[in-house]
């Protein structure tokens, strides 16, 4: 059999480790390395990671950082310490269904070396307490002849832990970049895709992968969030501009579908800006104009035909302008 490495990245996962463990350990695949990346966690993380890795029927290791230097480093420590050609990347609070990795790679052991990743449908849970809450139906985008920006797009989306992926390619393309956090799993597809890599797909009637999401927490916003607007918002567009090798998306050949795919997702990431900080927002959607000239907001029909007539900051700033009324009128509705 063919050595797969599973890496869990952890920060503070102490509480949470047992589950993606644990489905490691009733995988039907045998071949396994385990290794587990304490990312500076300053609470019981690598004592936990230990005594469970004890109960494990593969070897494995805890290998640890003395201070917190995010995900992508953790990943790409993973990588380096990792003997395994095909990589199970898993966080400390998401699970693998039984069958994945023996699914994958039956399918990874036939693929020719162009292959870089191959992967199974995937869907997204929440815990209210010890309840399993499903948030949707699974998810199983066909992105075997993609074009590198659908990998930024909601209709190319594959979860990185959905994936069986060679540590080859991914080492090839430089491993995973913290500048690129929080689409650092999107980017390196992306990378990897204009390297002339490929992703197969392997069907299964239930979902492989199971991503965990905290309906509670705000992902994306102000210093409260887990990752700030700004952020998320610049590294998106940058993460464009390297897909379409700097070229306009409008100049970049794209299908009409995939296009207004890509404007529906700028108009969104300006308007979040607009909302989380004014002055922001107006200096985001100046680069993406600068990036990209002809660029005109989605929404309803006129929002085009007016935006191009008045221009594109007026229009958005009037659109922010309507919108905090709006939440206004609703916020004092429920005072």
């Amino acid at each position: 059999m063919t050595l797969v490495s599973v890496i869990i990245p952890a920060f503070n996962g102490a509480a949470t480790l047992r589950m993606p463990m644990e489905s490691i350990r009733r995988q039907t695949y045998r071949d396994i390395e385990f290794i587990i990346i304490d990312d500076g966690s300053t609470d019981d993380t690598p004592r936990v990671a230990e005594e469970l890795l004890r109960d494990l029927p593969f070897p494995g290791r805890v290998v640890s950082h003395q201070r917190n230097l995010g995900l992508s480093f953790a990943r790409n420590t993973g990588l380096n310490e990792a003997r395994g050609e095909w990589i199970q990347f898993l966080d400390a609070d998401d699970y693998i269904a039984p069958t994945k990795i023996s699914n994958q790679m039956a399918a990874a052991t036939m693929a020719e070396p162009s292959v870089a990743s191959v992967y199974s449908p995937f869907q997204t849970f929440a815990l209210d307490g010890e309840v399993r809450e499903t948030l949707d139906a699974y998810r199983f985008p066909d992105v075997e002849q993609a074009l590198p920006v659908a990998f930024m797009l909601p209709r190319g989306f594959v979860h990185l832990s959905a994936t069986l992926t060679r540590r080859s390619a991914m080492l090839r393309v430089g491993g995973f970049k913290q500048e690129a956090v929080p689409w650092e799993d999107d980017e390196i597809k992306v990378r990897m895709v204009l390297a002339g890599y490929r992703f197969v797909r392997v069907p299964a009637p239930d979902p492989a992968f199971f991503w965990r999401l905290y309906p509670e927490q705000q992902r994306w916003g102000g210093t409260s969030a887990r990752y700030r607007m700004e952020r998320v918002a610049n590294r998106f567009l940058s993460a464009v501009t390297l897909a379409l090798k700097g070229a306009p998306p409008d100049e970049a050949a794209l299908p009409l579908d995939l296009l207004g795919e890509l404007d529906e997702q700028l108009t969104s990431q300006v308007r979040l800006m607009f909302r989380h900080d004014r002055q922001m927002g107006d200096e985001f959607l100046a680069k993406v104009l600068a990036y990209y000239p002809r660029f005109r907001p989605t929404g309803p029909s006129f929002s085009r035909r007016i935006s191009t007539v008045v221009g594109v900051r007026r229009f958005e700033h009037a659109v922010a302008n309507v919108r905090s009324i709006q939440r206004a009128i609703r916020a004092g509705g429920t005072g």
